[in-house]
């Protein structure tokens, strides 16, 4: 049974499903005819992808829904809406053709006058196209993340190196095994009104010291009569999460021709509540209202209509060396990359608040929605609490490099844009994942123009792998030009995975990290659940891979067996969570020296997979989770070890574990990534080398300690000490009450490897 809500009809339910194959379409099965008599029809649910529900199937499916609705009033207009479909759509009502739609995540809707029966049954056909793509270096699918990724399942060959490199004969490259498919959310009839707003469109400007912004707002409205209408549009703006006073703007007579029409209101706020994230201030947001009453009723009685969108007011700019500026105060990211699930429906949103919830406890202020879109209620729990949005455009690796895609994609790029335009979280695009050479010249060439074109306000990234000074490069001649264009400005860090050694990053000096990470296990627990016993333990090494394992780049750093499956989990959990602490550190140590924030790789698994999340797919915690937490912590107290003489990071002895006793300076850091000086007063420091000995134990004043600023409160010469020193501190105000704490093992960095891969 459909529910019926007000003038809307839901088609949520039970349908019929037809996994068609190809031999069938080719032998000319029509399901989209009223009379269609065959088929090998079965019960799916909508919302749904089609996988989730266990039916393997790539390629096309066949959905159909019987359904009576109630008749239809006389001042109403029907409309068939799709909240999405994955990925390819074409519908069907009562046997007139409505139309097509082409892309993951965008809703769309369909006028069905002409077709709709009230009061009769009617019959809804949508064919969906989800197929595997025979080229993943050239793929026709405008889809990322959730299809061509290697944080999903692929079909891999064994590792020896990077993975990614933007050549088609590499033969390691992932090839897709699945493409999630099917209604996945929301469909419904909906009897609209004879005016309707389509859309609220809404651009903030801050104006000096903030005393007052302009609220900029474009409406879409549908007249669906034949004459024109004059109607009085009331622009209203009240606090949603926070406690102050409304303000309306007077009246303003609009003219509605028949058909669409789009009509600028403005409004402006004095002394407004900001957007901050939630380390700077508080994400206050607004109720913006647009109501539309008629004018003069003589031209044909309407009820006044009215349209309501939660909105943010903020500004948000990046300069040319990478500073990023929220609200005219530059910050530093701390964030991660993130896609909720493999299937997008299998997500619900309150888990999906939860996931935004535990980027917040571990100290994140920005999140990278990784090629792809996820639905409403993420950017609107970022926008609740507080954390910017990257969003990537749904392109990941190679497509085809032809007008016809080209168009395709833009169209496609322009839903994404439209559809999340107005979240004060959202605060930059970036138009491709790890683009190719012919991507990179023509394809995202035309989504710079597109985007730029629907939104001037944010700033855009060209390729996520790249952060340099200054515009992009409009294109490449040649491979090997944009191999040392990379190796110059690489936005990903991977050494101490993939090439180098940990200690690498001393002497990185990236503009932004988009990516840096380790591989570890997942708990025992859900190991367990994952794999059968004969392939848990000893390692199956092909199950482990088809779970997304990469055993020959971990024996590099764990070449002796571990002797049973808790030692190998412990071991892999306490190397990244060693990896995101030294790097984390080193990087927040040289704020701005140029780097601007740093964003893991990644949060949560997809799947049930060996990768480098930091979450597993049931969302338990690796020990990396609370690493992150304590090296993103926004006031964050961190030690140094350097060999006295030493003129640097990452200039000290080749191995100076293996050294004996020797002089060294222990320096302590304070980052203070607030809006507020820190009031330290006070630090206690005991340290113990590594013969246990207790080489440092002191408390000793030190100076209050900028705004949004890295500096050394404190430093000690240490004579015949052998490292690693085990460190123990707090930084207290002058009541004793803490400020940051710091418990770590403190090495001096080794030699850089200076290992950047080649793009060739």
């Amino acid at each position: 049974m459909a529910a019926v809500t007000g003038f809307m009809l839901s088609l949520s339910g039970i349908w019929e499903f037809w996994p068609i194959t190809p031999e069938e379409e080719a032998a000319g099965a029509e399901p989209w005819w009223p009379e269609f008599a065959g088929g090998r029809w079965q019960p799916i649910r909508v919302p749904g992808h089609w996988q989730a529900q266990g039916v393997d199937h790539a390629g096309t499916a066949w959905y159909r829904r019987r359904f009576v609705p109630p008749p239809l009033p006389a001042d109403r207009v029907p409309y068939l809406e799709f909240d999405g479909v994955d990925y390819r759509a074409e519908v069907w009502l009562n046997g007139h053709y409505l139309g097509t739609h082409e892309g993951e995540a965008e809703p769309f809707a369909f006028r069905v006058a002409r077709a709709l029966r009230p009061g009769e049954e009617n019959l809804l056909v949508v064919r969906v196209e989800a197929p595997l793509d025979p080229r993943p270096e050239h793929k026709r699918i405008a889809k990322g993340g959730t299809y061509h990724w290697d944080c999903l399942p692929v079909e891999q060959r064994p590792l020896l190196d990077c993975p990614e490199v933007p050549s088609s004969a590499n033969p390691q490259y992932p090839r897709p095994v699945t493409n999630p498919g099917g209604i996945w959310r929301e469909v419904r009839l909906h009897y609209r009104p004879p005016v309707h707003i389509l859309r609220v469109d809404v651009q903030t400007w801050l104006g000096p010291d903030h005393e007052a912004a302009d609220v900029v707002v474009a409406i879409q409205v549908a007249n669906e009569g034949p004459r024109p209408r004059r109607a009085a549009a009331v622009l209203s703006l009240q606090p949603d999460n926070f406690v102050g006073d409304g303000i309306a703007a007077p009246p303003a007579v609009v003219t509605l021709p028949p058909g669409l029409s789009t009509h600028t209101l403005a409004l402006k706020v004095e002394w407004p509540a900001l957007w901050w994230t939630w380390d700077r201030g508080y994400p206050h947001l607004y109720r913006l209202a647009v109501e539309l009453q008629p004018v003069e009723p003589a031209e044909g009685f309407w009820a006044p209509v009215r349209a309501e969108r939660r909105i943010g007011i903020r500004s948000f700019h990046k300069d040319p060396e990478w500073g990023l500026y929220l609200n005219g105060q530059r910050i530093f990211a701390r964030g991660t990359n993130y896609l909720s699930a493999h299937f997008l429906s299998a997500v619900g949103p309150e888990e999906r608040r939860r996931d935004v919830a535990l980027m917040r406890e571990a100290n994140m202020n920005m999140v990278r929605v990784f090629s792809h879109v996820e639905p409403p209620e993420f950017y609107d729990a970022c926008d609740e609490l507080g954390i910017l949005v990257w969003q990537d455009l749904p392109f990941q690796w190679g497509y085809e490099s032809t007008p016809e895609f080209i168009a395709r994609a833009v169209a496609v790029a322009r839903g994404v844009v439209e559809q999340l335009r107005n979240h004060p979280s959202v605060v930059l695009w970036c138009l491709h994942s790890e683009s190719r050479l012919h991507d990179y010249n023509k394809l995202d060439e035309a989504l710079w123009h597109a985007v730029a074109a629907m939104d001037p306000t944010r700033p855009i990234v060209k390729d996520s792998v790249l952060a340099h000074p200054g515009d992009p490069p409009a294109y490449f001649r040649t491979l090997e030009d944009l191999d040392r264009f990379t190796r110059q400005h690489f936005s990903v860090l991977w050494n101490g995975w993939y090439w180098g050694a940990l200690d690498d990053v001393e002497a990185y000096r990236p503009y932004f990290v988009t990516e840096c990470g380790t591989q570890s296990l997942p708990g025992v627990e859900t190991l367990r659940e994952m794999l059968s016993p004969d392939e848990l333990w000893p390692p199956d090494w092909e199950a482990w891979r088809r779970r997304g394992f990469q055993p020959n780049i971990y024996r590099r750093w764990f070449p002796r067996e571990a002797p049973s499956l808790e030692a190998m989990v412990a071991e892999s959990q306490e190397y990244q969570a060693r990896f995101y602490r030294r790097v984390i550190e080193s990087l927040r140590r040289r704020k701005y020296q140029p780097t601007s924030g740093v964003l893991q790789f990644h949060f949560v698994d997809t799947w049930p997979a060996i990768t480098w999340s930091i979450l597993d797919h049931k969302r338990r915690p690796k020990a990396a989770f609370a690493a992150i937490r304590a090296a993103f912590a926004p006031v964050l107290l961190t030690f140094t070890l350097e060999p006295v003489g030493d003129q640097g990071p990452g200039t000290g002895t080749a191995d100076p574990l293996s050294a004996g006793p020797a002089a060294y300076t222990l320096a302590a850091w304070v980052v203070n990534d607030t809006a507020a000086p820190v009031a330290a007063a006070a630090l206690s420091v005991t340290a113990t080398d590594a013969t246990g000995r207790v080489v440092l134990e002191e408390r000793r004043p030190v100076q209050p300690v900028d705004t949004d600023a890295s500096q050394v409160v404190a430093r000690w010469h240490l004579p015949g000490v052998r490292p690693p020193l085990t460190v123990r501190a707090a930084l207290v105000d002058r009541e004793g009450r803490p400020l940051a704490t710091a418990e770590a093992e403190v090495t001096p960095p080794a030699p850089p490897t200076g290992e950047i891969p080649s793009m060739l």
